[in-house]
């Protein structure tokens, strides 16, 4: 007694090709490991681009705290101007740190008038203090938490950041080292 299936492939040796199910049940398999490789990927890709914002962000805030701190730890306390109104500080050897537009420039007027800028997120702010009991510039920076909300009902929240600087610290460790 001879069986006869059609799945059974041995049984009937002329026979080529697929069923029309089995090619359903391998395009519908393959359609959900590529919808699910493709979510991964693009999750990759949105956390990648989240970190490499972080990075920069923070190679742009340790960029300006050098270059404030260097330029402020040798100014001497009474050359140092604080204009409020116009969020910025201006420094003897014509140096000026301007707030505006959600980033600082950093102007200098040397012999080749020298231009930095440091750019933060939209909706940052930043304001300038001065305490002359210690002799310590401050520059506070509001950076928003998120870059992009994800709702419009979303609260905004803010992130606080300070870069401290204290003047004349560079003359007086050299009176100490002498």
């Amino acid at each position: 007694m001879k069986r006869s299936s059609c799945n059974n492939r041995e049984a009937n040796p002329t026979r080529r090709g697929y069923t029309l199910i089995e090619m359903i049940v391998v395009i519908s398999l393959l359609g959900t490991v590529m919808s699910v490789l493709v979510s991964i990927l693009t999750f990759c890709m949105r956390t990648e681009r989240t970190f490499s914002a972080e990075a920069r962000k923070m190679q742009v805030i340790h960029s300006l705290a050098t270059d404030l701190r260097n330029d402020i730890h040798r100014q001497k306390w009474d050359q140092i101007k604080i204009d409020a109104r116009n969020h910025s500080l201006h420094l003897a050897g014509g140096i000026t740190y301007r707030w505006k537009d959600h980033r600082i420039w950093r102007e200098g007027n040397g012999k080749e008038k020298q231009q930095q800028t440091y750019w933060f997120p939209k909706n940052s702010e930043a304001t300038w203090s001065k305490d002359d009991a210690s002799k310590m510039i401050t520059l506070q920076i509001e950076l928003p938490a998120r870059i992009a909300a994800k709702s419009k009902n979303e609260r905004k929240t803010f992130r606080g950041l300070t870069i401290t600087a204290h003047a004349e610290k560079f003359a007086v460790m050299k009176k100490g080292e002498s």
